[in-house]
C-alpha cells in the first residue's frame, strides 16, 4: 500500500492531508478531513493479509510509524521475508519534510520506489522478480545515497535544522 502526498502533525498524531482539505493551516479541518495514523493503523489491522508493506511518501511520515506496534525495530526488515505483519517505510523522519522535485513530478521517495518496481530492485537479473525484501533494501540504499550528496535538495532538506536558543 502506498500513501503519497502531504502530511503533518496535529494533536500528537500524524495526518495524511487529503485532497478535500482546503485549509491545511486549520487544525480542526486537518483533524476532521485528514487521515490520522491511528485511523490508518486500525484500518490496516482489519485487512486480512499475512504480510503488508506500507510506503509513506509525505512530510513527517516517520511520526506515523509509532502507531504500528512492533515495527519500529530494524529487525522487522529481516522478519518480513519469513513472517506475518505490517512493515512501514517512511520517506521522512518525524522531524523532516519529504523531498519533492518539480522535474520528477512527485517525491524523491516515490521516484525511488517506482525505479525499484521497474526492475532496478530485482534480487538478481536471472529471477526477473522484485521481492518485498529486495525493494526495501533498494529503497534503503538509494535514499541513503540521495541524502549523502551535498548540495542536492534531498541532502539539504534531509538535514536537521539547528535550533536557536
Amino acid at each position: 500500500m502506498v500513501l503519497a502526498g502531504h502530511g503533518d502533525m496535529r494533536a500528537n498524531d500524524w495526518y495524511s492531508l487529503t485532497y478535500e482539505l482546503t485549509r491545511p493551516e486549520d487544525d480542526q479541518e486537518v483533524i476532521r478531513k485528514g487521515v490520522s495514523a491511528t485511523i490508518l493503523a486500525e484500518s490496516i489491522k482489519n485487512i486480512r493479509s499475512q504480510k503488508m508493506l506500507l510506503l509513506l511518501d509525505a512530510c513527517y511520515a516517520g511520526s506515523a510509524i509509532s502507531v504500528f506496534r512492533g515495527i519500529e525495530d530494524r529487525k522487522a526488515l529481516e522478519q518480513l521475508a519469513r513472517s506475518s505483519g505490517i512493515y512501514v517505510v517512511a520517506a521522512s523522519t518525524k522531524d523532516q519534510q519529504a523531498v519533492e522535485l518539480p522535474e520528477l513530478g512527485h517525491g524523491v521517495f516515490t521516484y525511488v520506489v517506482l525505479k525499484g518496481l521497474e526492475g532496478e530492485a530485482m534480487k538478481s537479473q536471472q529471477d526477473h522478480q522484485v521481492t518485498a525484501m529486495s525493494l526495501l533494501l533498494y529503497i534503503d540504499n538509494k535514499m541513503s545515497q540521495v541524502r549523502a550528496v551535498p548540495g542536492t535538495a534531498a541532502w539539504n532538506r534531509g538535514k536537521k535544522k539547528k535550533r536557536r536558543h
